[in-house]
């Protein structure tokens, strides 16, 4: 198997084939080799089921707060990017080792997850066979039948060629995935709308950290859970509001002008 730095995520309403999705990719890689989660595994040390799969299917993963969303996004990204992991079980020696695990996400609504990350793959997913039970039957047989799954995926393996495929910069922008875009920086751009560009303020010399606690507490009077300060720095960064060093300290400085411009775009 091949390891790539992305994981897919499949989100969509009901019905429309997520699981299907997930059945046919199995049946291609076969059962041994694929492991369905429901995030249990980001949320321990104890890791061994993952040891030696292609493929984890993470269903619907739910969290119980903040924390563990955090905890899970920065798990989740260090598996997608990193080349070995350390499995653990209970009363064994833990054992670092290289990994070609590959990671999707199968969900109905907004994820756990921080999907605006280079690192997801937002798949956009047709509604066009929505509750067509009959034909997800019959795919459902044919991701049992061994012959047809070989079939497949020696067609794919033999007419896709992948050699020169750079997840991260080859993959479409999709709708999806622009709506996630847009979805991740409206905190932010709704907190420097209201806070500055309506009142005619830039970030001439503005401490990074007081800029953050600002955002925190514009996040709790709209009812909303800020990012992390260091998730916010990214946020910001990649429209071009970077932090820099000012009389020894770490600071914003952008003129009003440039700001609204920013945020016009």
């Amino acid at each position: 198997g091949m390891k790539i730095d992305i994981a897919m995520i499949l989100r969509g309403i009901k019905r429309i084939g997520k699981s299907t999705i997930a059945l046919i990719i199995e049946g291609m890689l076969g059962g041994d080799c694929c492991e369905h989660d429901n995030g249990s595994l980001l949320l321990t040390k104890f890791n061994e089921r993952m040891r030696g799969k292609a493929i984890i299917f993470f269903d619907e993963i739910q969290t119980a707060n903040n924390n563990e969303r955090i905890m899970i996004d920065g798990k989740i990204k260090t598996l997608i990017t990193e080349n070995t992991i350390t499995f653990e079980n209970k009363n064994v020696k833990a054992e670092s080792t290289t990994h070609k695990t590959n990671f999707i996400f199968i969900s109905n609504y907004d994820h756990t997850i921080d999907p605006s990350d280079d690192r997801y793959f937002l798949v956009d997913l047709s509604i066009k066979y929505r509750r067509n039970y009959e034909l997800f039957d019959k795919l459902h047989k044919l991701c049992k039948d061994e012959g047809v799954m070989h079939c497949l995926y020696c067609y794919i393996v033999e007419k896709i060629n992948i050699t020169t495929f750079r997840p991260q910069q080859d993959l479409p922008k999709t709708k999806n995935k622009q709506d996630a875009n847009i979805r991740c920086l409206e905190k932010e751009y709704t907190f420097l709308k209201e806070k500055y560009i309506k009142r005619n303020i830039g970030l001439i010399k503005k401490k990074a950290k007081g800029l953050y606690e600002e955002y925190i507490n514009f996040c709790r009077t709209i009812g909303k859970n800020p990012n992390d300060r260091i998730e916010f720095n990214n946020v910001l960064e990649r429209v071009g509001i970077r932090v820099c060093e000012i009389e020894h300290q770490c600071r914003y400085n952008i003129t009003y002008e440039n700001l609204k411009i920013i945020c016009d775009e």
